[in-house]
């Protein structure tokens, strides 16, 4: 556990680690946030709750529709080992999407929902904590452009990679064995943020699990036509 001398100098400097942009704005992704998180507070200086998680509906941009996804409020508790303990409270939310098959993916999107109010929780602490982003971002839309997230590191590069799964990634799934055809399809799905949740699901089962778990998410090898 830090002192809170160690923890105001960690956080007097800007937050410098990967970025992911969603709509032309940057913002620190979940798991990144919990590191650095850890690295300024230490493995037993930080508690995640979670306060509430409820269903919500949002209206579409048609304003005809609406889409459903869950909603969050997370807790962090920040101890040191010189002060009382203190929190931050954030909101997440994470829209529903749905497999190849049609089945609503209920359980990833309250994981998103969860995960989503860490960096929103851990911007709270200032610019240690990357809250300078939010009015880079605003200064940035007011001039009418964005700048593309700069590739700061290989992990971020698999965050914000969009167009598929890089190679590293293909080769940890063959020497998996997995059937190409689950690989394939895998590596094609149109919800890049999906796709990144569940390789990372994936990543650390062998293949029977591998293969139940993608069963699990709607992909499935074809069965072969019997001519």
């Amino acid at each position: 556990m830090k002192t809170m001398a160690q923890v105001d100098e960690a956080l007097s400097k800007r937050y410098d680690g990967p970025l992911q942009q969603v709509q032309g704005r940057d913002y620190i992704p979940w798991d990144e946030a919990m590191r650095h998180l850890i690295n300024i507070f230490g493995n037993d200086g930080l508690d995640v709750g979670i306060r509430e998680v409820r269903l919500e509906s949002v209206p579409n941009q048609d304003g005809k529709s609406s889409s459903y996804g869950y909603m969050s409020i997370v807790t962090l508790t920040f101890k040191t080992s010189d002060t009382q303990p203190f929190t931050r409270d954030a909101l997440g939310f994470s829209e529903i999407s749905y497999t190849n098959a049609g089945k609503p993916q209920m359980d990833m999107a309250i994981k998103g929902a969860v995960s989503g109010g860490i960096p929103r929780g851990t911007v709270l602490l200032g610019d240690g904590g990357g809250l300078f982003l939010y009015s880079e971002g605003k200064a940035k839309a007011a001039k009418g452009t964005t700048t593309p997230s700069v590739d700061r590191t290989t992990v971020q590069a698999a965050t914000t990679r969009k167009e598929g799964l890089s190679s590293k990634q293909l080769d940890v799934l063959r020497n998996k064995k997995l059937p190409e055809g689950l690989i394939t399809a895998l590596d094609t799905m149109q919800d890049w943020k999906q796709r990144k949740d569940i390789f990372s699901e994936i990543i650390y089962m062998d293949k029977a699990q591998a293969v139940e778990a993608l069963k699990r998410h709607g992909i499935e090898e074809e069965e072969e036509l019997p001519f």
